[in-house]
């Protein structure tokens, strides 16, 4: 697992990059957002950013909104997904549907 720092954002926020498998696993979210412990453990990113292509068949309407949601509850941060956009005369058909979350707690 790598960690990457964003050139023209460190001012703004640190930056988690995962592709659309990460998104899955609350771990990979976790360490990413959790504070530096270790030069390999620990980045404190403000938002996880995703690149994904879930199919429009299947996993795309059941999981892509709901997967980012719980990584974005899990790790109380913003989560940003893109995904390619929608040709539906080619074989392969991505669900297409880039997402911003973020968690807003009211009293």
């Amino acid at each position: 697992m790598k960690f990457y720092k964003i050139s023209g954002v460190s001012g703004v926020c640190k930056v988690g990059l995962g592709i659309c498998l990460d998104l899955r696993y609350p771990e990979f979210s976790r360490i990413n957002c959790q504070k530096a412990k270790t030069k390999y453990i620990g980045y404190g990113a403000k938002l996880l950013l995703f690149t994904g292509a879930f199919s429009a068949r299947k996993t795309g309407p059941a999981h892509w909104e709901v997967l980012q949601r719980a990584r974005a509850i899990d790790n109380q941060t913003y989560v940003a997904a893109v995904s390619p956009a929608v040709d539906e005369t080619q074989p392969y058909v991505p669900w297409g549907h880039s997402t911003i979350i973020w968690i807003i707690w009211r009293k």
